[in-house]
């Protein structure tokens, strides 16, 4: 659950912290962890400053998505899936980021 909770919060690297999750099935027994929106605006503040590039953050949101391990609401929700799928909403950008982060919806 520590790995979980380094991609949620993106304190680590994120490859290194995907490939040490994929070694874990994805049934989950115990309690889930809690994806806030705030762990979102963080990975959202961070590419927006340039510290993530877009492929990393759709990879981040890929990754969680739909997670039995993973407890989230509505509105991370849909932001992950707005993330996880750019081919389908919009490209993932700074632009974005900071749309998300003042509160709009995102979309075209």
């Amino acid at each position: 659950m520590e790995a979980l909770a380094d991609v949620v919060s993106c304190a680590i690297p994120l490859e290194p912290a995907l490939a040490v999750l994929d070694q874990f099935a994805w049934d989950w027994d115990g309690p889930p962890l809690l994806l806030a929106k705030k762990d979102v605006d963080a990975v959202l503040r961070r590419l927006a400053e340039g510290e993530l590039m877009p492929q990393q953050v759709q990879r981040w949101a890929e990754f969680l998505e739909g997670r039995d391990d993973l407890d989230y609401d509505g509105e991370v929700a849909q932001l992950l899936f707005l993330l996880a799928t750019p081919e389908v909403n919009e490209p993932i950008s700074a632009e974005l980021a900071e749309r998300l982060l003042r509160g709009s919806n995102g979309t075209a």
